[in-house]
């Protein structure tokens, strides 16, 4: 088995909720940086591919978005969902943010080859960094196509790409994303 991650073309799908970019650019409009940096104090997760299988979805805090509602004529070159590294009232781990197929998750990927507590994401001590953790996951925790060892904290930065499983999504620090939100597309 190869530890490096497939690389699979970029595919972009419109899903309609809460964190669409589209949503979320509104948002900025209307409110401001100040008061969006208030209500999203850290990071982002960017979608840059998802499978199209009707048996996955995604479940941010309690958003459910399924594939099969995903709109057939999306512009597949920009990114149109993101996940806010933010603590649910699902999860019971005071110092991570999760990622799984459980429904507890902070971020619940319902996928057969997720695992139920697949990953964590760890704000470091000083700063607004975060680590991220594999937490024992069948099918693996990727960073920059490098595949995660068990329970081992690696740092992640500004533009890494984090996969789970065929999800792939960019790390953005919310400066980066707030940029991205600024931009023409």
């Amino acid at each position: 088995m190869s530890d490096r991650v497939p690389s699979y073309a970029t595919s972009h799908t419109a899903v309609k909720q809460v964190l669409a970019i589209s949503e979320l650019k509104k948002e900025f409009g209307k409110v401001g940086a100040d008061e969006f940096r208030k209500k999203y104090a850290h990071s982002f997760l960017v979608l840059r591919y998802s499978p199209q299988d009707d048996s996955d979805w995604i479940d941010i805090k309690t958003v459910e978005t399924s594939t099969k509602k995903l709109s057939q004529e999306a512009d597949h070159t920009v990114p149109i969902l993101a996940v806010a590294l933010q603590k649910s009232d699902r999860n019971t781990y005071s110092s991570k943010i999760t990622v799984g197929r459980a429904k507890n998750n902070d971020i619940v990927i319902r996928a057969p080859k997720i695992s139920k507590l697949h990953c964590a994401f760890r704000l470091k001590k000083r700063g607004r960094a975060f680590e991220l953790v594999d937490m024992g996951s069948s099918n693996g925790t990727w960073l920059n196509g490098t595949r995660l060892s068990k329970n081992e904290a690696s740092k992640i930065k500004d533009g890494d790409r984090v996969t789970f499983w065929r999800y792939v999504f960019e790390y953005l620090n919310l400066d980066s994303f707030i940029s991205f939100l600024n931009s023409p597309t």
